[in-house]
């Protein structure tokens, strides 16, 4: 907002005006002060890896071929964090990683794409804690080795809305599943996601797979799904899968209602 020579003031909501004024007020007395907006100073860096991590928001960060396994590996114990539009590319293992007893935190506008695994991958433990109560939305997971989200083990009652994923499965064609639930997810909402098989030699298997009798009680609600799988659109082995308003080739076009 303003340059200075001898130092720079960070200003955020209210407190930017009060910035603006005391730089105008030390320059009368030869002090030389800039003042910079602190909503769009945003970090540039090698990826976040956090354990018993707690009420923090990661806003804006660049994960670029992270060294770490995960661009960002968020386990064990994190409870009401925000991961916002940070970019997870390219990474060793998958874009946005969160492990067991990793609950109410919220995922919203991250690219998590070209990754050897996975965009995103929620996963909890049979012994060690569930992974459940989250939010991912908006996300865009395209092109990414395996699966574009997946829920792993014991990932019970999460929101999964109004996410893009086109391409993945680049590991193995015909393989992967786009969004994908394996054994032991429970009553997640699956809901206004869209998904499309990306134009490539290697595609996925499915736009939506549910894997296993022992996915029990998941809402699939209002997604788009035509066109995302190689095999079919979707592929759904649950148990009680609530099914409504989806979108894929079958029939005229609807998945039927359950």
């Amino acid at each position: 907002l303003r340059e200075g020579l001898d130092g720079t003031l960070l200003g955020l909501g209210p407190c930017l005006a009060h910035c603006i004024e005391a730089a105008a007020r030390l320059e009368t007395e030869g002090i030389s002060l800039g003042v910079a907006d602190a909503r769009f100073i945003k970090p540039l860096d090698d990826g976040f890896n956090g354990h018993n991590v707690n009420f923090s928001t990661i806003h804006g960060c660049l994960a670029l071929g992270s060294q770490n396994d995960n661009g960002m590996d968020l386990d064990i114990d994190s409870i009401c964090n925000v991961f916002s539009n940070n970019r997870c590319i390219h990474n060793k293992w998958r874009g946005i990683f969160v492990g067991f007893n990793c609950m109410l935190n919220t995922f919203i506008g991250n690219v998590c794409s070209y990754n050897r695994y996975d965009g995103i991958d929620l996963n909890g433990h049979v012994t060690s804690g569930h992974c459940r109560y989250n939010t991912v939305v908006g996300n865009s997971c395209c092109y990414n080795g395996r699966y574009g989200i997946r829920l792993g083990l014991e990932a019970h009652d999460n929101n999964v809305h109004s996410n893009t994923l086109v391409g993945n499965g680049l590991r193995a064609t015909n393989t992967y599943g786009q969004l994908t639930l394996i054994p032991n997810c429970d009553r997640n909402l699956l809901a206004g996601n869209l998904a499309r098989l990306g134009g490539l030699t290697q595609q996925p298997r499915y736009g939506l797979d549910i894997q296993n009798a022992n996915d029990d009680e998941n809402i699939v609600h209002g997604n788009d799904f035509n066109e995302s799988g190689a095999t079919a659109d979707v592929s759904d082995a649950g148990t009680t899968t609530g099914k409504r308003d989806n979108r894929n080739l079958a029939g005229n076009g609807w998945l039927a209602d359950v």
